[in-house]
Parts: structure tokens; C-alpha cells; sequence
């Protein structure tokens, strides 16, 4: 006989699986505390920063220099040594 979804599943003798499931779902959330408040502004410099990312690595696609740019003790340029 087949268990309908509402059904636990026995695995072994006192062992449902929804019932530890839900304990570590618990667990998880207690572990969690409380949820920070939403910051508009965080968002829109991260949203913006990312967008300048994604800029950067098309026009490195678009070039094929995918070294960063650094500044040097002269005051120039250089690119990293590490690509």
C-alpha cells in the first residue's frame, strides 16, 4: 500500500520523516535570530556596484584584458601580474 503525501514516511521504527524535518527547519531558524531590516539604500549602491561589475566584465569580454587595473607608486597604471 502506497502512503499518500499527507502520510509520514517510516523509515524505522519512531523515525518520521516530517517530524525531523520540521525539528531541524527549527533548529535552523532559531540558529538564525531575527531578520535585519530592509535597507533601500544597501540595496541601491549594491544594485549599482554589481551593474558596474557586469559592465566591466562585458568590455573584457569585448577586449580580452581581463586583468584589474592598479594604480602605481608613480601615479600610472598598471595591470595585475596575477591573470
Amino acid at each position: 500500500m502506497a502512503s499518500s503525501p499527507s502520510t509520514p514516511v517510516k523509515r524505522c521504527a519512531g523515525d518520521y520523516l516530517p517530524e525531523r524535518a520540521n525539528e531541524r527547519i527549527d533548529r535552523v531558524l532559531k540558529l538564525a535570530g531575527t531578520a535585519e531590516p530592509f535597507a533601500a539604500e544597501e540595496l541601491t549602491s549594491t544594485s549599482r556596484a554589481i551593474a558596474t561589475l557586469k559592465a566591466a566584465l562585458k568590455a573584457a569580454d569585448t577586449t580580452g584584458e581581463y586583468a584589474p587595473v592598479y594604480g602605481t607608486p608613480e601615479g600610472g597604471t598598471r595591470r595585475s601580474s596575477n591573470f
